[in-house]
């Protein structure tokens, strides 16, 4: 009687730590491993509204085909593919397309003249073309910190690249566009959903909040900084599968814009010798006012796998026009015109597959 008590005793003893080591909280988090292999699609809608909503509206598709090349308690590395580009854009009237699984040739762009004429139609849409052929079949990788929320790009093709860090520069037809899809925010994103990876993910309860890093870019206008506010909504069955549904806000960060490439700085010009008045030179660009936006993301607790991901954003932005020499102000002029609501609606949805 006196052995049955003292078992009895250390297994009250011992219970508490056994039911806690076994009873660890699930994590929304990646589980890969080495040789893994699944696809990811990818539509990106831009669409600018100023009076009216369509003025510039540019539509991409992207598919992926992502390979973890390592695995392990320091690092991963998923290895990126493009599989297939599909673009088009309407602005003003003008409509361009195209098709990676066409197989467009690259020609050159019209040699600038000294006085350059109109473009016709075919070789804006040559232009538009030159802008994305090339794409399919370049590769990049991502790295994750297998404890950290960290992701960086360590390895791109020079096409992707010089997409990844141009900034919102590039041509108006279709440069813009394959600079806005090929973000180096957004490359991150696609693999790896915004999400940790290891012990540091959050638990799946419908509790659990936590705040993320982004970044979003629109034509014509600087990479801004955003932050993602994330709770998880409900724990579910979705088609056989235990699911987490995450909700979040987008908003921006309050520190400055970053920078898409660091520049160098430039040396002073030499004041002009000619007392000839200069013609004033103006550059219009686009500064970032405020973000919001709303995504969902669907989570996959069975597979340790994101399942989609929508999100919609407004970019609003305000006109700035730069020049050598400021506009003369009328002494007479008391009234001051409302400044136009510019924005742009971001759609962006992700799917994720595995091969």
């Amino acid at each position: 009687m006196v052995r049955f008590r003292l078992i009895f005793s250390v297994i009250l003893l011992f219970l508490p730590a056994y039911l806690c080591g076994c009873g660890s909280p699930e994590r929304i988090n990646w589980r890969l491993k080495q040789g893994d292999i699944y696809s990811v699609k990818v539509h990106l809608i831009s669409d600018l509204s100023m009076i009216f909503g369509g003025v510039d509206h540019k539509d991409s598709e992207m598919q992926l085909n992502c390979h973890v090349k390592e695995a392990n308690r320091q690092q991963i590395l998923v290895e990126a593919t493009i599989a297939s580009v599909k673009a088009s854009m309407s602005s003003l009237g003008k409509k361009f397309s195209f098709d990676s699984n066409q197989a467009p040739d690259a020609k050159p762009d019209q040699a600038p003249d000294a006085k350059p004429k109109k473009r016709s139609k075919s070789e804006q849409q040559q232009t538009f073309t030159n802008a994305f052929v090339g794409l399919k079949g370049k590769k990049f990788t991502v790295r994750m910190d297998s404890r950290q929320s960290t992701t960086e790009l360590v390895k791109m093709d020079p096409l992707i690249k010089k997409a990844a860090y141009a900034g919102a520069g590039g041509s108006m037809i279709g440069g813009d566009q394959v600079n806005m899809l090929l973000a180096e925010g957004n490359l991150r994103e696609y693999v790896t959903s915004g999400l940790m990876v290891g012990p540091d993910a959050a638990t799946a309860d419908p509790n659990a909040t936590w705040e993320g890093r982004g970044s979003v870019l629109v034509p014509y206008a600087p990479v801004t900084a955003t932050v993602k506010s994330y709770a998880v909504e409900s724990i579910k069955e979705q088609q056989d599968k235990k699911v987490a549904v995450i909700k979040y806000d987008i908003t921006r960060e309050q520190t400055s814009t970053v920078s898409a490439k660091p520049h160098k700085p430039t040396k002073p010009s030499k004041p002009s010798k000619s007392r000839r008045p200069r013609r004033r030179v103006s550059k219009s660009t686009f500064n970032v006012d405020s973000v919001k936006g709303q995504g969902n993301l669907t989570f996959s607790l069975d597979n340790g796998r994101p399942i989609k991901l929508t999100e919609k954003t407004r970019v609003f932005v305000s006109s700035r026009t730069r020049s050598r020499r400021p506009a003369p102000v009328k002494p007479d002029s008391k009234k001051t015109r409302a400044k136009p609501n510019i924005f742009y609606t971001i759609q962006k949805t992700i799917e994720y597959m595995d091969n």
